[in-house]
């Protein structure tokens, strides 16, 4: 740290503890989820790959449907962030 508390970025330790404590929201990880499912990084997520993360392997086809809103049998990041609010 700098003279007076502050870092080599000029930046109080107050003021990165503050920025470190703000709550992160459901709908900030939403594109990192998404990234996650779609296992082999081509934009879309299959029902394979769905299936692969899904929690309840019971509901993941009706969940996959819900998600896919273009019936095109993959999810896109738009349609996961649409159809993924609550």
């Amino acid at each position: 740290q700098g003279s007076k508390g502050k870092d080599a970025d000029g930046e109080s330790a107050k003021k990165k503890k503050g920025a470190k404590s703000a709550i992160t929201t459901e709908t900030d990880l939403r594109p990192a989820r998404y990234s996650e499912r779609d296992a082999n990084h081509d934009g879309q997520i299959n029902f394979e790959e769905f299936l692969s993360s899904a929690s309840s392997k019971d509901s993941a086809k009706d969940r996959f449907e819900m998600f896919d809103a273009n019936k095109d049998g993959a999810i896109t990041l738009s349609e996961f962030l649409k159809s993924g609010k609550k």
